[in-house]
């Protein structure tokens, strides 16, 4: 389990993240809900180690993390932030082999039969040879994400994957395809954050869902339990209806009444 217990952070001065506690569960997929500013960015990264709490701690199965070494923390997570850089003019293939590199200093045929296995489940395998930077952005946030799951093995080599809008550029049938993907992983014993704005997603691909609100956490639990009416206008300023999704049983579907205004 990764959990963070009392965890306070500023930014540029301004409190981002507030006294807040939260865990990643092996075999579960946890969703950060919340508003733009509510710090579900900053508490992901919070939560994988990327950077340090000014209070409350981190632990990974039981170890501070702030004693872990770099090595040690890729070998047993791997965290895809919002906007990835590409540096360096990488194949496809390139790209994703990067995330075996803590698990082997030299390419093998296991690591390349794994990177095939990621490229094939991100539909980028025609792609793999092509410049990195050819790519779309919604096909670079792909093969980002591929390289993401060969660091933990598509769940065999790895226990945690944290994931900040990993779909935030992709059509419809993509968005479903790679967080079917995550809950494949998630299946095979991985514990799971990812950052949706969707909520309709959130709810249909998270086990969980934690519904953050200025850097403290308003509600969290199942998506039927978290997505209610009045709690979501309450965080969102906008008036909600809750109903069924008619084609997955028992999840919830959020809709927003529009708030905009006639430009005068």
């Amino acid at each position: 389990m990764i959990a963070c217990e009392a965890v306070t952070k500023s930014l540029g001065g301004r409190r981002v993240l507030d006294a807040i506690s939260a865990k990643i569960t092996p075999g579960k997929v946890l969703g950060l809900i919340g508003p733009n500013g509510a710090g579900k960015s900053t508490l992901v990264r919070t939560l994988a180690a990327e950077t340090r709490p000014d209070e409350g701690r981190v632990t990974i199965d039981g170890n501070d993390a702030a004693a872990l070494s770099p090595l040690a923390l890729a070998k047993v997570r791997a965290m895809l932030p919002q906007s990835p850089e590409l540096v360096f003019d990488f194949t496809v293939r390139e790209l994703v082999l990067l995330g075996r590199t803590p698990h082997a200093q030299a390419e093998t045929k296991a690591c390349t039969a794994m990177v095939d296995r990621c490229l094939a489940a991100v539909g980028l395998a025609a792609q793999s040879e092509l410049p990195a930077t050819s790519l779309s952005g919604g096909e670079r946030q792909r093969a980002h994400l591929a390289r993401v799951l060969a660091q933990i093995g598509l769940g065999e080599t790895g226990r945690y994957l944290l994931l900040d809008e990993p779909v935030s550029n992709q059509d419809p049938a993509w968005q479903l395809r790679l967080l079917d993907v995550v809950r494949e992983v998630s299946h095979r014993g991985v514990g799971v954050a990812v950052v949706l704005h969707d909520l309709n997603l959130a709810a249909r691909s998270c086990d969980e869902l934690a519904l953050l609100r200025k850097g403290t956490v308003a509600e969290v639990g199942p998506p039927a339990d978290v997505l209610r009416p009045a709690l979501l206008q309450d965080v969102f300023e906008v008036e909600a209806h809750v109903d069924q999704d008619p084609w997955v049983a028992g999840i919830p579907r959020v809709t927003f009444r529009s708030v905009s205004k006639p430009l005068g």
